[in-house]
């Protein structure tokens, strides 16, 4: 068998993708271990996300699942656990009464309060290890990332699972959502 070199491995550790993916790792396991100190006990880190893909006023379950890519069976269970925490709710959707809206119960409020004031927290904190200039830079740059990915997605249903909300949220503007059209220092052919 053929041992691995330092380069073999330096590639598959250093690159964009696998940065990109320890930084994510990084904020996420602190914003848990915070919202743990702050008796949020209960939660996993897969929580998170659902929480992040759910409107002020309530987002329908199947948007949801589009929303993080996952099947609207596999959403329902996350869904029902975080109900069963008290997180969250499930109401009549007022536009059609056959769906539900899920929406966020006082106590998944009081959740999201806390953690807002983390992430807020966490950004000042990495202003600190790599410079204010820096982090303005490095959100551009993953706000422009973010932008050409959801750019390039297919439009045809047949070919992309979240077409759908992809429609929907250019429906109006044609561009794509407010989270990827953030102002910055980085421009086209720019040097970070």
């Amino acid at each position: 068998m053929t041992k691995l070199t330092d380069s073999d491995i330096d590639w598959r550790q250093d690159n964009f993708g696998r940065l990109l993916l320890n930084a994510f790792k990084f904020t996420e396991e602190g914003i848990l271990e915070e919202l743990y100190n702050a008796n949020f006990t209960d939660l996993r880190i897969v929580h998170l996300g659902v929480f992040r893909q759910i409107d002020d006023d309530g987002t329908r379950l199947t948007e949801i699942a589009e929303r993080i890519g996952i099947t609207k069976q596999a959403m329902m269970y996350l869904v029902n656990e975080c109900e069963d925490m008290g997180y969250l709710e499930r109401k009549s959707d007022p536009t059609d009464g056959r769906a539900k809206i899920v929406r966020f119960t006082p106590k998944g409020k009081k959740l999201m309060k806390r953690a807002k004031q983390i992430i807020a927290d966490q950004e000042e904190a990495l202003e600190k290890l790599i410079g204010k200039n820096n982090a303005k830079i490095t959100k551009a740059a993953l706000r422009k990332i973010g932008e050409q990915h959801f750019l390039s997605q297919p439009s045809n249903s047949e070919t992309s699972r979240s077409s759908g909300l992809r429609s929907k949220l250019t429906k109006s503007s044609g561009r794509p959502p407010k989270i990827f059209q953030g102002g910055g220092a980085i421009k086209d052919g720019a040097k970070g």
